[in-house]
Formats: C-alpha cells, structure tokens, sequence
C-alpha cells in the first residue's frame, strides 16, 4: 500500500454553508418525492462516543456507514478507522462466546427533526 492509499486523519474537507444547504435540500426532496413528507434529516453523537472511537488504538478518523433499523427507519452505524482505512475492531475470531455488547461501534444517536433545536 503507497502513502496515498493511507489514511492521515484529514481526509475530507470544508464545504461551504451554501453547498450544505444544497445537498441537505436534494437529500430532502429525494425522500419527498418517495413519499416521506418527514424525513430524517440527520442524527446526532456527543463528543464522549466519537473521543472513545478516536481514542481507540490507531484510530485516525471515523466511518460512518449508512444502516437502516428494524423499522426502515435511517440510523448511521459509527466505527473507528486506522491508517490502512481498516475498521479499528478487536479481534474476536478465537472468542466464540463473546456477548454480542462489546462497544466496538457507535449508533442509535437522537434523530431530527424529533430532537433539532
């Protein structure tokens, strides 16, 4: 793997509020258009899970991945990433009775437009 294939911690980048704003009105209309008159529009995480993800050892950023819960609602599912843009997990492959609540990601964060203020 070259060092442009690693990842630093300043991947991504600055958008201007106009094209925030435009992009949070397409994800908006796309969902009107489906049907859904309210949809999510975003979910939110305290400092204190994305310092404990960040803190994990190697850890350079956080992936987000789009997920869906049981009831097809949107729910972002959070997981520490490392330099070779690995997923920051423990390995449990030798542990077969692990229990399932390890704290290995991050999810179910308050949803707006119930909690926006």
């Amino acid at each position: 793997m070259t060092t442009k294939d690693l990842f630093d911690g300043s991947e991504g980048e600055w958008i201007t509020a106009s094209e925030a704003a435009r992009k949070q009105e397409r994800f908006l209309c796309s969902r009107r258009k489906e049907g859904i008159d309210d949809p999510i529009r975003a979910e939110f995480f305290g400092k204190d899970i994305l310092l404990k993800l960040l803190r994990k050892k190697d850890a350079v950023g956080i992936r987000f991945y789009f997920g869906e819960n049981e009831d097809g609602s949107p729910s972002l599912v959070l997981v520490a990433t490392n330099s070779e843009r690995k997923n920051v997990i423990p390995d449990q492959t030798a542990l077969k009775d692990m229990p399932d609540g390890t704290g290995n990601y991050g999810g179910n964060g308050p949803k707006c437009p119930q909690y926006c203020g």
